[in-house]
C-alpha cells in the first residue's frame, strides 16, 4: 500500500525500480515480486496505467494540447505516450478527446 501510495504522488516524476523499492525498505527484486504479487501488476505497469488515466482524465477535462498533457504525467517522449494510449483505450488521444 505503501509503494501504491508513494506512485500515487510521485507518477508524474521520473520514477526507476530503486526509488519504489527504497520507498518501502526493500531491494528491487523483492520489491517488484512482492508488487506484482499484491496488485496483479509490474511496478511499470501500475505507473504506466496511472499515468494514462490521469491523462484520460485531462483529455476530458481540459483542452490542454495532448503533448503538454504526455509531458505532464510523466512521458517523455510523444510517440511513446500516443501508443501506449492507444493500446490502453482503444483509440489516440486527440479521438478520444471527440
Amino acid at each position: 500500500q505503501a509503494a501504491k501510495e508513494f506512485i500515487e504522488k510521485h507518477f508524474a516524476d521520473r520514477l526507476q525500480l530503486d526509488d519504489l523499492a527504497s520507498s518501502v525498505g526493500l531491494s528491487s527484486f523483492h520489491f517488484s515480486r512482492l508488487f506484482k504479487k499484491q496488485t496483479g501488476h509490474s511496478p511499470y505497469g501500475y505507473l504506466r496505467d496511472l499515468r494514462l488515466e490521469r491523462a484520460a482524465q485531462l483529455l476530458r477535462q481540459s483542452e490542454t494540447p495532448v503533448t503538454e498533457i504526455a509531458y505532464d504525467v510523466g512521458f517523455d517522449n510523444l510517440s511513446l505516450f500516443i501508443n501506449s494510449f492507444h493500446s490502453h483505450f482503444g483509440k489516440p488521444p486527440s479521438a478520444y478527446r471527440k
